[in-house]
């Protein structure tokens, strides 16, 4: 999959399904499962449009919207296959080349950044040592920073706290670490790397954060600590320096919605059914709709009729003969833009651009679109179960999938859309998808 397309689909679900979350009742939800749903939706965006099921989808928009000329140059320049063939696409090439290279250049900061965090907290540790207090490992600092958890160390000044207070925080970074926070931590700082442009990651990322603390905060007031003494305790860290240090911080989060949580925490129990199911047909839904074959990919076609008739060899030059030149023939060559030796699967016709191709046999379009590896604009024709021809580098194509075709019958026009150095039409003919030397097939 393109990696221009798949960012695409990876942007639209996750936006889709922050937008389920949204509107099944986020207010009355219970915070373990907002915790929960921001966990999965990421990695559903991830992992969705990587997955293909064998659904027909035909969709113009889809078809048009990548046979945009700036839309394929895009594709064909992320997958590092650039048409070297046009000079007058260079200045859109270099603004895809300067965003290709400012998302890797911000991602590489922002795993600096990451990384050097953990750097820091290890020479914290170093620095000043730990203390066990039951599972946890305490390191005592010296300078006024507002208490964070880390894994199973918690990190604050003692001595800015009386033994309530102190008492009281130890069990809010209690909850953190017994319930795994760190882990969800961890994971959204390594998903900033590749999701940074996305604004909804960063408002996942700091709904993640409240639902933490909302744990956190009724972990403790079940313990049977004072309610109003614990809101007071939080409210006195407001003037406290943040500490950039990744972790599960005491009272980074100082909402009026966090104050509300405490004050009704008992009143929350369960999210409403109602929420799970409407979250699982749509998670269904968006699953469906993003990984369907379409116009770009291969597709299931009935081809019935065809396979009852007695093999139907291609049997006439897909453009006029008298207007071509073959310039090179089936076989091993030297590729003239890479310079290597591959196997030439057909033949190539030079033509003056925008030269009729048409369709070889009777048959139906199996595919259609563009290749950016090299191939540009492409048809695909299957004849019967025997016989296919495949057309590439043209400058338009003129016929859609599932499309009936006839011998003679337009398809196309001559071009120079892929991997070439001038308008010529590549030509192949696959007898049980086997590529065989076209020319016997040219006709007289």
């Amino acid at each position: 999959m393109e990696i221009i397309i798949y960012f695409l689909k990876l942007s639209f679900v996750l936006t889709g399904l922050y937008f389920v979350w949204y509107i099944s009742g986020k207010r009355k939800t219970d915070p373990f499962f907002d915790r929960i749903f921001m966990l999965i939706a990421p990695f559903l965006a991830i992992i969705i449009p990587l997955i293909h099921f064998e659904i027909q989808l035909k969709s113009s928009f889809i078809k048009n919207f990548e046979n945009l000329p700036e839309i394929e140059m895009a594709m064909s320049y992320f997958s590092g296959e650039e048409t070297i063939n046009s000079p007058q696409n260079l200045s859109f090439l270099t603004f895809f080349h300067l965003i290709k290279w400012t998302y890797i250049i911000i991602g590489a900061i922002l795993l600096f950044q990451t990384l050097h965090s953990i750097y820091l907290k290890i020479q914290l540790i170093k620095k000043y040592g730990i203390t066990k207090d039951e599972k946890l490992k305490l390191v005592s600092v010296r300078q006024k920073i507002l208490p964070f958890s880390f894994i199973n160390y918690v990190f604050l000044n003692p001595h800015d706290y009386d033994s309530d207070s102190l008492n009281v925080i130890l069990k809010h970074e209690k909850a953190h670490i017994r319930q795994y926070h760190f882990a969800d931590v961890i994971f959204y700082e390594f998903l900033r790397i590749f999701l940074w442009f996305h604004p909804v990651y960063w408002i996942m990322k700091r709904k993640l954060s409240e639902s933490h603390e909302y744990l956190a905060d009724r972990f403790v007031l079940e313990s049977g600590v004072d309610r109003l003494k614990y809101m007071n305790l939080i409210l006195s860290h407001i003037n406290y320096n943040y500490s950039s240090l990744i972790g599960s911080s005491f009272s980074k989060i100082i909402t009026i919605k966090r104050l509300k949580m405490m004050k009704t925490h008992d009143k929350i129990k369960n999210m409403p059914r109602i929420a799970f199911s409407l979250v699982s047909i749509i998670l269904l839904l968006v699953l469906m709709s993003f990984n369907t074959s379409d116009t770009n990919k291969s597709v299931s076609i009935n081809i019935s009729s065809l396979s009852k008739a007695a093999p139907s060899p291609p049997s006439i030059s897909p453009v006029d003969i008298s207007k071509v030149t073959m310039t090179s023939g089936f076989g091993m060559r030297i590729h003239p833009i890479t310079k290597k030796e591959v196997l030439h699967k057909g033949i190539d016709l030079a033509a003056p651009l925008g030269t009729d191709v048409v369709a070889s046999a009777d048959g139906v379009v199996a595919d259609a679109g563009y290749d950016p590896k090299g191939a540009g604009r492409f048809i695909t024709i299957k004849h019967d179960e025997t016989y296919t021809t495949f057309y590439s580098q043209l400058d338009e194509v003129l016929v859609e999938v599932n499309q009936e075709v006839k011998k003679g019958g337009l398809i196309g026009k001559v071009g120079s859309s892929g991997l070439s150095t001038g308008p010529h039409l590549h030509y192949e003919v696959r007898i049980e998808n086997t590529a065989v030397d076209p020319e016997g097939y040219l006709g007289k």
